[in-house]
């Protein structure tokens, strides 16, 4: 508390007397109702400034950590919206690859057909009737049976049903085939053996096309299974990425190709 200055001066010059008379000045200073009332006001005056200088603060405190959490917020939605896309990206690719394996195993298989076609041309009429009408019938089938998958590559029943009929086809070509090495004039007819020679090969590149394909479907049948893969298939309900198995192999079971990747 600072006093006026008449007050301090009229101390000092009287000495003694006027430590008394300083403390009855100091006295009428402060119990003066007026003087009390503008101390209250100043003292209000404060604390009312400075709750509100506090309350400033605070409101924009909070303000930049609404800002902080927004911008959080938004980062997090950009970076999930990034992730999607690459997932998406990367499901499309191995599916453009199985469709493309597909491309190659069914050229592979109507390459294979054709040639057992002009081996049948090849062959007199009198010559092992029966498996020529057995090879006939199962060539007549398999090729049937790759129209409908053509038609409908995600379909389990097609697939199945042309492993059943390329596995009899093989077997039942393998059988003829052995019967015309057997047979001495056959076995060294020019364009008899130019069909067996070409028919070896394309069996063994319609199972190498067989084979990568069933790979590709493996794979992203895998990678489906991935949690964000998985969370990618949901939102865009990318439902035509599934693909079945063809497994036409002697030795493998017909309910090889009935898991549906």
């Amino acid at each position: 508390m600072v006093l006026p200055a008449s007050h301090v001066v009229v101390a000092a010059k009287r000495g003694g007397g006027g430590v008394f008379l300083y403390v009855r000045n100091l006295q009428k200073f402060l119990y003066n109702p007026i003087r009390k009332m503008e101390l209250n006001l100043l003292r209000r005056g404060i604390e009312s400034a400075t709750n509100d200088i506090s309350d400033q603060q605070r409101a924009y405190e909070g303000g930049i950590l609404l800002q902080f959490i927004a911008l959080l917020l938004a980062m997090a939605m950009l970076a999930g919206l990034v992730i999607i896309a690459a997932g998406y990206r990367q499901l499309a690719k191995m599916q453009q690859h199985c469709d493309s394996s597909l491309e190659c195993l069914v050229e592979a298989i109507a390459k294979e057909h054709l040639i057992v076609g002009h081996l049948l041309d090849a062959l007199p009429s009198d010559f092992e009737m029966a498996y020529q009408v057995q090879l006939a019938e199962a060539f007549r089938k398999s090729d049937n049976a790759l129209k409908k998958l053509r038609s409908d590559s995600s379909n389990r029943t097609s697939a199945k049903a042309l492993a059943d009929e390329q596995r009899q086809l093989l077997m039942t070509s393998t059988t003829l085939v052995k019967r015309i090495e057997d047979n001495d004039v056959l076995s060294h007819h020019g364009s008899i053996r130019g069909c067996i020679k070409g028919l070896a090969d394309a069996q063994e590149k319609s199972h190498a096309a067989m084979v990568s394909y069933n790979l590709a479907v493996i794979s992203m049948a895998t990678h489906r299974e991935l949690a964000i893969p998985s969370l990618v298939c949901m939102i865009v309900r990318a439902h035509a990425t599934h693909r079945p198995l063809i497994d036409w192999t002697p030795d493998s079971s017909s309910s090889s190709v009935e898991c549906d990747y």
